[in-house]
């Protein structure tokens, strides 16, 4: 049985010990990246992991929830540079369903209309068929849970949930409502930042009941223009005098960004956002892609959050020294009291006339 001396064992912990420092430097580079100098404002980044391409060809990247943290509502400090430091111009697709008057396809010769109208005659110029497809929504959960929570009224059902850190905007709340229970309700969806001031962002009707032997069915109220950020939202179902649905679980879902840029050969790219001074960018690409292009994209990853080292604050310097202000001002009232005082005192030592 072999033994270290004491030399081997101190050099085996030096080595260790380099190991360790190499691997620290290591990610404190990753976690802490400079920026090329025209990015300077943009506090965080991400690098884009693309598998390589031999020609021009769409990809994307979802948006991560990071940048709804750090950036102002709607993204607009958003921006895709490639590794020249060139902006690189994109798309933020989002996936949004529409409403429609369910139809079941059939291939019948003759179609009937029936507009009913009791008190006069509708007059129809004309009518055109058509075939339409609708692609549904797409939608992914966020983790949250829903707690019991005392109502507006005594004549309602109440749930509070806290997302906390996640700054994901939410765009629908998704009921699970336990059978065979038929019902028509009312549902009316609030946010707030702190828990205490509330404001209302959709309302909308949940059912499930039988006409003519089909049922009829719906358990999603969708937030619109894309969906609202915040961290506590209350959903009430406005009850009447009706009992309170039993067994309701809910959900929240959100609407990803899909990121949508030309990935150009031999080019890497990164993401960026953080910048509070930025306004949303214009590029003429969403005018040349359609809905199945932006769809066709090659999907990509995205990197561990960054931060610029090399980061400068956006503010004007009066913004970000507002300290100095205050002092200033404190200087000029100063002067002004001391000139009020030796104005009067020259008035007190000057004799009357």
């Amino acid at each position: 049985m072999s033994t270290q001396s004491p030399w081997q064992k101190r050099r085996g912990i030096f080595v260790l010990a380099s190991i360790g420092a190499a691997l620290l430097a290591t990610f404190a580079a990753l976690a802490d990246t400079p920026l090329p100098a025209a990015w300077k404002h943009w506090h965080y980044s991400r690098a884009i992991e693309l598998p390589p391409s031999d020609s021009m060809r769409l990809a994307s990247v979802v948006a991560p929830d990071d940048a709804f943290r750090r950036s102002l509502d709607r993204l607009p400090d958003l921006r895709v540079i490639d590794d020249q430091a060139q902006e690189t111009p994109f798309v933020i697709r989002i996936r949004e369903g529409v409403n429609t008057i369910p139809y079941s396809e059939n291939n019948a010769r003759y179609l009937r209309i029936h507009i009913l109208d009791g008190a006069q005659q509708f007059w129809v110029a004309g009518a055109n068929v058509f075939h339409k497809t609708v692609t549904p929504p797409e939608r992914v959960s966020l983790s949250q849970s829903f707690a019991r929570a005392a109502p507006s009224t005594p004549q309602r059902s109440a749930w509070i949930a806290d997302l906390d850190a996640n700054a994901t905007p939410v765009s629908e709340v998704r009921f699970e409502v336990a059978p065979p229970a038929e019902f028509i309700r009312t549902v009316e969806i609030f946010a707030s930042d702190d828990g205490r001031k509330w404001s209302r962002f959709a309302q909308g009707e949940i059912y499930r009941y039988y006409q003519d032997k089909i049922s009829q069915e719906q358990l999603q109220v969708s937030i619109p223009f894309g969906g609202a950020q915040a961290r506590y939202w209350k959903v009430e179902v406005v009850n009447g005098n009706d009992a309170p649905l039993d067994g309701v679980t809910l959900h929240l879902s959100a609407v990803p960004r899909h990121i949508v840029f030309e990935q150009q050969p031999g080019r890497t790219y990164r993401l960026l956002y953080g910048q509070s001074r930025a306004g949303a960018p214009e590029y003429d690409l969403e005018k040349r892609l359609n809905a199945q292009q932006q769809d066709a994209a090659v999907a990509g990853q995205l990197g561990p959050e960054e931060i610029n080292s090399g980061w400068v604050d956006p503010r004007p310097w009066t913004e970000t020294h507002d300290i100095f202000l205050w002092l200033v001002l404190l200087v000029a009232v100063a002067l002004l009291g001391y000139a009020a005082v030796r104005s009067l005192q020259r008035s007190a030592a000057t004799p009357d006339a």
